[in-house]
């Protein structure tokens, strides 16, 4: 079964997250960092917002936590995944470790209001105008059940 956990722009689920985040970033640096939130969720397979759907790490399920993360597709060729920290709430960005995975708990339930929003920072690092998209955001391998 291919999972409907979905990346969204918004809390509601109306603003599904493109394939690309786009941020543009002074040349000088003088706008770092620039925070966003997105927000993980199934609500295509659970309309009725019951939790309906469990989504476990797939090595060790209910046990090892699902993990979200950076990873640079082009290593050496712009940004670095030491640019982007992660983090559950606003105030973890000041303490997490940027480049570091989120654990988002050993279970994650289907429905909007079961959302997990996942706070992300940007510090740009690189000076030149340019394009980039060498990095990549994954979440763990993955199952996903009908809840008790």
């Amino acid at each position: 079964m291919a999972s409907n956990f979905k990346l969204y722009e918004d809390a509601a689920g109306t603003v599904p997250q493109g394939a690309t985040k786009g941020l543009t970033h002074n040349a000088n640096l003088g706008d770092n960092p620039k925070d966003f939130i997105v927000y993980l969720m199934n609500k295509d397979d659970d309309p009725l917002d019951a939790g309906s759907i469990t989504m476990l790490d797939q090595a060790n399920p209910g046990v090892d936590p699902i993990l979200f993360y950076v990873e640079d597709v082009a290593p050496g060729a712009g940004h670095e995944v030491t640019e982007i920290t992660l983090a559950l709430s606003a105030a973890e960005l000041g303490t997490n470790n940027p480049g570091d995975p989120l654990a988002l708990g050993t279970q994650i339930l289907s429905g909007v209001s079961n959302a997990v929003a996942i706070h992300v920072r940007v510090v740009n690092a690189v000076t030149t105008v340019s394009i980039s998209d060498e990095l990549e955001i994954w979440l763990s391998a993955t199952v996903e059940t009908a809840s008790a």
